[in-house]
């Protein structure tokens, strides 16, 4: 499926018609189903709440995305807010603007991709709003609860105190990887390199590493976490708050996918590590004594370095110059260095 339209949308409720054909009204959360100006939603305790924007040519390109990959991505990027806040996702509301030149086939597969999201996690459609406009665009806010409704348990930001460990649970580089390669040879990269163009196009929310976390600290550990999505360089100190990071490279996971794009690119995987942003890895920090227990949860967490005093990232001691991704900078992204 590509993005040429043979079928237009005729009109808003033909739009509505289609998303009801991958999102059933009614639904054990949201019980009285779609239609009012306002959801009824039947939960208990309290809700972790976050928003999402996922715009064309900001945050995906339909010259290497498909339409499927761009609904599941959409409603992905937003449910990893929920899986580093350690929260069982409940459900979503959807703002969608649709430019003319889209058709009703690509709108289905939009959905397709974002229903097979809304399935895996049980997730229900409140409602939400529709809008012509340019190009295409996703504002989606998703809520979950505590797994502990009871007793409510979130992961949070800020938790780090000097000497903690900094770790982090999946992979990071690989995304932005993918994007380069995407950018530079469209889909013909998949066949080449699948498993960095697959952690472009289609990242995985770590939901279940998410409250495997939080149910570690309702046990008594002290663990904050957030998930990675605009880099290391960036995210470290909005994970460490009024404290830095002491990073050590001997520790970094390097994937071997990640190492032969490197190596063949003339780029440092390491450096495409710390800046690498998307791949939605859980970044967390927790006490020396809690590591093994941590580990015995989630074997594939590693350990990326300390929690210092000087706010900043370090290498060695020495302040890392390098950025991470920032809407608001003067480039769309900013590469990592090549090799002198």
């Amino acid at each position: 499926m590509n993005w040429t339209s043979v079928e237009p949308i005729i009109s808003e409720d033909a739009a509505l018609a289609i998303i009801d054909e991958f999102f059933p009204s009614a639904h054990s959360h949201v019980p009285f189903g779609r239609g009012d100006d306002c959801a009824e939603i039947v939960t208990s305790g309290q809700l972790a709440l976050s928003t999402d924007f996922f715009w064309q040519d900001s945050h995906f390109k339909t010259k290497y995305f498909l339409p499927e990959e761009v609904g599941a991505k959409a409603l992905t990027v937003a449910v990893s807010d929920l899986a580093a806040a350690g929260a069982v996702p409940l459900g979503f509301s959807l703002g969608l603007m649709l430019p003319a030149a889209l058709g009703a086939e690509q709108l289905r597969e939009i959905m397709k991709g974002m229903s097979s999201v809304a399935s895996e996690f049980s997730m229900a459609l409140s409602g939400g709003d529709l809008s012509k406009g340019r190009s295409l665009g996703f504002c989606i806010t998703v809520w979950g609860q505590s797994i502990s409704p009871d007793n409510p348990v979130f992961l949070k930001r800020a938790q780090g105190k000097q000497g903690d460990l900094i770790f982090m649970v999946g992979e990071t580089g690989q995304a932005l990887a993918g994007r380069q390669l995407l950018e530079a040879s469209g889909r013909s990269a998949i066949k080449t390199f699948p498993e960095l163009a697959k952690a472009h196009l289609a990242p995985k929310a770590l939901v279940s590493e998410g409250q495997t976390l939080a149910r570690l600290v309702a046990g008594g550990l002290e663990i904050g976490a957030m998930d990675l999505s605009d880099g290391l360089i960036r995210d470290l100190p909005r994970l460490l708050g009024k404290h830095g990071a002491e990073l050590s490279l001997s520790e970094f996971p390097v994937s071997p996918h990640l190492e032969k794009y490197a190596n063949m690119s003339g780029r440092h995987s390491h450096e495409m590590m710390l800046v690498g942003g998307e791949d939605y890895a859980l970044v967390g920090t927790c006490r020396t004594t809690d590591w093994l227990t941590i580990l015995g949860s989630l074997p594939n967490a590693v350990v990326l370095g300390r929690v210092c005093s000087t706010p900043g990232v370090y290498l060695m001691g020495r302040p890392v110059n390098l950025q991470g991704f920032d809407h608001f900078a003067s480039k769309e992204s900013l590469p990592c260095p090549e090799k002198k």
